[in-house]
């Protein structure tokens, strides 16, 4: 009986991606003078995962929830809005908010930046290593 068990946890480690621990059980068990023969005790065609040892078991239970719910999830959101179809009035919508977004940008790095010193970038005479622009500094 102890035999049989122990080859359907052998079995069970080797199916779920732990070929060592089924070793070690087959091992030990034949040391102490048992038949043992190794038996998966899963369904034909279960497929298993393997989680990663260095995390924290939260994270393997956020995963399949995600999966779990994954399709509600993304029937909720709105649809993709896919490619711009005017190309020349997405352009110009780019170059609108291009100054705005530099401002930004540039603030989170830390700089505090004058529309100049975007125009300046934007026409490529801007020199990040030449001291000339004074208008960037650090917080």
């Amino acid at each position: 009986m102890a035999g049989a068990k122990a080859g359907y946890l052998a079995g069970a480690f080797r199916q779920t991606g732990r070929p060592d621990s089924a070793g070690e059980i087959i091992s030990a068990m034949k040391s102490a003078g048992y038949d043992v023969r190794e038996s998966n005790p899963f369904e034909a065609g279960q497929i298993f995962g393997t989680l990663r040892r260095a995390r924290a078991p939260i994270v393997g239970r956020v995963e399949m929830l995600w999966e779990s719910m994954r399709g509600a999830v993304v029937e909720t959101l709105p649809k993709e809005p896919g490619l711009p179809k005017g190309r020349d009035a997405y352009l110009r919508f780019v170059d609108g908010i291009y100054q705005s977004d530099a401002y930004h940008s540039l603030s989170i790095e830390g700089y505090s930046v004058t529309p100049e010193v975007i125009e300046g970038v934007r026409q490529g005479n801007w020199d990040p290593g030449r001291a000339t622009l004074a208008s960037i500094h650090t917080r």
